[in-house]
């Protein structure tokens, strides 16, 4: 890779501004997967600069990657802003005692007849910047002090106005948190949906290419409705999106979709629990050799660590609490034993680099009403007689420390008759 263009994708990685995060750190991943297999020329000057550039006995392959989100249909819909916002300000109830739950309802905006060929809904909210003036305005302020007064009792928070329809509800009585609304990201038109639309813009950057090559799409999921959507009677599906645009394009031979996925039906943020789909098209088995690189890199991209929303949702957290070079942790977890202490070695050297203040520390690995586990360690008269790294996974951004403690050493601790617990007195 030129020095200029590894520069380039060097900047965007650490860059917490970039518009899409996830779509560089796709990139990356499909280059270093596919160049196991060929030699890649990385955005070479051809009339356009299409990411790969490959040859195979003779035959020249060029291919663009491309991330897809649905980001305007989010901006336009900006329910994830408003429901946050609505979080962020029941927090304090929270963390004064309130029990119970709440439900958001939000209306549609211009209720029409839904189908395929018809619009996609959205949702009956203000822009941002409006949230205050048109939400959390005097009604609000007289919500929450209903809540503080009466907090045994059902309230409702009802707002009905030409740019919004919204109905927020406690329930002491519940435990969750709920959302009802309407999909603003279902794909109801064949062709003006983020995957076509993303599909048209590298087939415009492929034509521009002055060497004859097979041209293809890589696809990747950065959380987009429409890359996993099935067909139904009111959407489209992602086959007949792609199939349709290739038989109407035939300068595009090949397009390769990937998608991060949870296994099983359950959701959880391990890594061990996620694993890379990915589909190519058209699906009929074609054994050129040229092919063969693209049929076969996926299984070369490294553990997959989060379904694409969550990989967004960390993304926009890191970017806000001003963690962007951080990778995940295991933040306050640890197991002590009568001889062993196992704890995250990225807060031991937090804690020792001074990052990790030593009261948020203690906070995080003590245990009720028995204070830190070394000071627990340390009242018993153990001192640490050996530690250890023990890797967590090979793709792991943390590991464990493993610290081991002898018995009961006279170093530390009071002076007993030979079998007494370290709390015995002598004359007990």
């Amino acid at each position: 890779m030129p020095a200029k263009a590894l520069q380039s994708q060097v900047g965007r990685l650490n860059s917490p501004d970039d518009p899409s995060p996830l779509a560089i750190q796709w990139e990356v991943a499909v280059l270093n997967a596919l160049s196991k297999y060929v030699q890649i020329t990385h955005e070479p000057d051809l009339g356009s600069q299409p990411d790969i550039l490959f040859e195979v006995n003779g035959e020249n392959v060029v291919a663009d990657v491309t991330a897809v989100s649905d980001r305007n249909a989010l901006r336009t819909n900006p329910i994830e802003d408003l429901n946050e916002e609505f979080l962020r300000r029941i927090f304090a109830l929270r963390q004064l005692g309130l029990k119970g739950g709440f439900g958001l309802s939000v209306g549609e905006m211009s209720p029409r007849r839904r189908g395929k060929d018809k619009p996609a809904p959205s949702l009956r909210i203000p822009k941002r910047h409006r949230f205050k003036a048109v939400i959390f305005n005097s009604r609000w302020g007289e919500f929450i002090r209903a809540l503080k007064r009466f907090p045994n009792q059902s309230h409702t928070f009802q707002v009905t106005e030409p740019e919004c329809e919204l109905t927020f509800a406690f329930n002491p009585k519940g435990s969750n948190w709920t959302i009802n609304k309407v999909r603003c990201d279902q794909t109801t038109t064949l062709k003006n949906n983020p995957l076509w639309n993303a599909l048209q813009e590298k087939r415009g950057k492929l034509a521009k290419v002055k060497i004859p090559a097979h041209k293809g799409i890589i696809i990747c999921d950065a959380d987009c409705a429409a890359i996993k959507s099935k067909q139904d009677y009111d959407q489209y599906g992602t086959d007949e999106i792609i199939k349709c645009f290739l038989r109407r394009h035939k300068s595009i031979q090949f397009v390769l979709v990937l998608i991060p996925a949870h296994k099983g039906r359950g959701f959880d943020l391990n890594a061990r629990n996620h694993e890379l789909h990915w589909r190519l098209f058209p699906e009929r088995v074609d054994a050129s050799p040229w092919l063969a690189p693209i049929r076969e890199f996926p299984q070369k991209i490294p553990q997959i660590q989060n379904n694409a929303a969550n990989a967004r949702y960390r993304a926009d957290w890191k970017r806000q609490q001003g963690k962007w070079n951080e990778g995940p942790t295991f933040r306050g977890a640890s197991t002590m034993s009568a001889h062993r202490i196992r704890i995250s070695a990225r807060d031991v050297l937090e804690l020792m680099a001074g990052t990790l203040k030593q009261e948020e520390f203690l906070t995080l690995h003590s245990r009720e009403s028995m204070g830190s586990l070394f000071l627990q360690k340390l009242a018993n008269g153990q001192l640490i007689t050996a530690s250890r790294i023990e890797k967590h996974d090979i793709d792991s951004d943390d590991d464990w420390i493993v610290f081991e403690f002898g018995d009961v050493d006279p170093a530390v601790s009071r002076y007993r008759v030979k079998g007494q617990t370290p709390g015995q007195s002598a004359s007990g």
